[in-house]
């Protein structure tokens, strides 16, 4: 049962919470009324609340009639109940306001929007009627003796406590409970952000950086108002169609991969290095001195690797250009690639800075 009542939406289970404890309190109020010789017509209010409270409390366990429940429910407090407690209290006895702040309360978890509104002013103005009419026709109230109203209090304090931390408490396990969610499924909607960002700037074979985010970076940085020179490379596999068609695309596949990984090594955090397409790669220097844009195009160009039944050492052919962001991307990329084709006519296997 406590599974069942847990596993509901906050505003039922406040409402199961309320008739419950309304289904319980009656009794209670009507004993300790008895005991101190109160007033017997003040029971006939918590009679038709305990009564009401079971029927409603049965439907709503059972999942029916969850709405019309609250609003019949609610309507009976305010328009009965409230104004009946009052009358047989006095608005001299402090917990008849402490009840209507409780029902305020109660109306916040259970509504929302219109008919919230409509039931707080409801319950306002008739809060209101009865402290007029207490003001100025003191003799509808019922009078009750002081000892046997301070007895009374001293129970409601209890009561209204105890009911007060019922709601506070639930409200507060609910928003915990809540909140524990929203961070879970934040926390999953983070990760997956981030691969979504992955797909859209990561090339999936050599797990560099694809042209978007190539061009994207660019766009940044033509954008800043106090830019760094960059170095720009354009570099390709030398004979990578040879590799592709004697040996196949699966070696053809690592042999990208393995490159790919040579080169963000040796760029590490002073660049980026993304695929430009196919063979052929694009290294971008930032932030460093001439000696270290030498010392890694120098490392770039004594890469040779033997992979496999590949005969021949696998090299690579670059050429590399300055680029301040005054001219268009275009003109530097196609600068790199007249240098790097130039490589590529006088034998292969090298850098060159232009």
């Amino acid at each position: 049962m406590i599974t069942r009542i847990k596993n509901r939406c906050l505003e039922e289970r406040i409402l199961i919470y309320i008739l419950f404890f309304t289904s319980i309190l009656p009794f209670v109020l009507i004993v300790e009324n008895i005991i101190i010789d109160f007033p017997f017509i003040a029971n006939y209010k918590w009679f038709i609340c305990m009564f009401s409270s079971v029927i409603f409390l049965f439907f709503v366990l059972k999942g029916k009639y969850v709405r019309t429940i609250k609003v019949i429910f609610i309507g009976t407090v305010i328009f009965g109940l409230l104004p009946f407690g009052w009358f047989t209290a006095g608005v001299s006895n402090n917990f008849t306001i402490a009840y209507s702040f409780l029902i305020f309360i109660s109306i916040s978890y259970l509504f929302e929007n219109k008919l919230m509104i409509f039931f707080m002013l409801c319950e306002v103005l008739v809060v209101i009627i009865m402290m007029v009419l207490n003001a100025y026709y003191p003799a509808l109230f019922l009078n009750v003796p002081i000892e046997t109203q301070l007895i009374d209090s001293i129970v409601q304090v209890v009561i209204t406590f105890a009911f007060g931390g019922l709601l506070l408490g639930t409200f507060s396990s609910s928003y915990k409970k809540e909140k524990e969610i929203l961070n879970k499924y934040s926390l999953l909607l983070d990760e997956q952000n981030k691969e979504l960002e992955k797909l859209t700037m990561i090339d999936d074979l050599s797990q560099l950086y694809n042209r978007r985010y190539i061009f994207n970076y660019f766009n940044v940085y033509q954008n800043k108002p106090n830019r760094n020179k960059l170095l720009i490379g354009m570099i390709d596999i030398d004979a990578f169609k040879e590799i592709n068609d004697t040996y196949g695309h699966d070696l053809g596949d690592q042999v990208i991969k393995y490159l790919s990984n040579e080169l963000r090594t040796i760029v590490d955090i002073n660049g980026i290095v993304g695929r430009y397409g196919g063979d052929e790669f694009i290294v971008i220097i930032e932030n460093a001195n001439q000696v270290l844009y030498e010392d890694i195009v120098k490392q770039i160009n004594q890469i040779s690797v033997q992979i496999d039944n590949i005969i021949k050492p696998i090299t690579l052919s670059g050429g590399f250009v300055s680029y301040d962001g005054k001219t268009t991307v275009d003109e530097a990329l196609y600068r790199a690639d007249i240098l790097l084709y130039h490589v590529k006519d006088s034998g292969k296997n090298n850098m060159i800075i232009g």
